[in-house]
């Protein structure tokens, strides 16, 4: 489950990447913190849809490459927030411990559990996933 912190983070992240992107293609919109966010969403849609074709071409390759990163970017958060809380995921029957509880290992084993890292060093599990713990 995506804690709030998380969102925010992705949030910032993706709307940091959005006023990176239009300044490259020399384009700008300001972004107000001291406005409401559905208004500053609803003035970029207005913007957008004013531009030439061209230009939404470009628009539009920066947000598919955006939602790429976004993507990557929240999987990354998912198991930072996992493992920054300290908590460490374990399967019954395995050798490794997990920093994501969104990682497909755990989240395809009913009998996963959550425990301090520490614990699950002293209970034998030697080492990192190499799927979520890289």
């Amino acid at each position: 489950m995506k804690s709030q912190s998380t969102r925010l983070a992705a949030i910032t992240f993706l709307l940091c990447a959005l006023a990176l992107t239009v300044f490259s293609a020399a384009n700008s919109v300001t972004l107000d913190s001291s406005r409401p966010m559905g208004e500053q969403i609803q003035a970029f849609i207005q913007w957008y849809g004013e531009l030439d074709p061209r230009d939404k071409a470009q628009w539009d390759a920066a947000l598919d490459r955006m939602a790429e990163l976004r993507g990557a970017q929240e999987d990354m958060l998912v198991g930072f927030a996992d493992f920054s809380s300290g908590t460490v995921y374990v399967l019954p029957k395995g050798k490794v411990y997990h920093l994501s509880a969104d990682c497909r290992y755990v989240r395809s084993n009913p009998e996963a559990s959550g425990m301090a890292l520490e614990d699950a060093v002293g209970a034998g599990y030697e080492r990192a996933c190499s799927v979520c713990g890289d």
